[in-house]
């Protein structure tokens, strides 16, 4: 795969370049720049921006399983902020195009974030609850990192080692974790707190 540090020279046909082709939509010019050899599908721009990032921000289911089709394609390449086409997929379907071509759910971004509380800080709430139903397990108890900021400072925060034992107890079955009741778990296990 090419490396948006230093991006392949661009090739254009009909007067666009692959990754604006592939924003647009336009399906036939994206394959004649792919299949000819001029680009790759996951091969992204100066700011890692690629076709599948593309396809997957705008919806375009039919370029986005093209694209996917292609031989040794990265359906979790990164772009500059480490967010791959899950982290920007916009919509339920293309999500399921993603994890169904193999797309990490757990991919964490530059700052951290999983897709699905990509999806929730950006209120693409379909999208957030779609992946929370598939992968509950990256849900993180439904707590996205700004819900947390207000909890994890101060001087009445402590933090406590969890076992995964005690996290599976509290786990609910519909995959979300109480994080109180983990912690209460690990106090009476006398876990240390530090």
């Amino acid at each position: 795969m090419a490396s948006y540090a230093d991006p392949a020279p661009v090739a254009t046909f009909a007067g666009q370049n692959v990754w604006t082709a592939a924003s647009d939509g336009q399906l036939e010019i994206v394959r004649v720049m792919i299949d000819s050899g001029a680009h790759r599908a996951d091969e992204g721009d100066a700011q890692g921006y690629t076709c599948l990032h593309a396809a997957s921000s705008y919806g375009h289911h039919d370029l986005l399983r093209y694209l996917l089709a292609q031989v040794a394609v990265d359906v979790n390449c990164k772009d500059e902020d480490g967010d791959t086409p899950l982290h920007v997929c916009e919509d339920v379907e293309t999500a399921k195009i993603l994890l169904d071509a193999g797309a990490d759910p757990g991919a964490p971004n530059g700052a951290g974030q999983v897709p699905y509380e990509v999806a929730a800080e950006e209120e693409r709430s379909e999208v957030a609850q779609y992946l929370a139903d598939a992968h509950p397990g990256y849900a993180r108890a439904g707590l996205t990192r700004p819900n947390l900021a207000g909890v994890t400072s101060g001087p009445d925060c402590e933090s406590m080692t969890v076992t995964i034992e005690e996290l599976a107890k509290a786990c609910g079955e519909d995959g979300t974790v109480d994080v109180q009741m983990a912690m209460d778990q690990a106090q009476d296990g006398k876990r240390r707190r530090v």
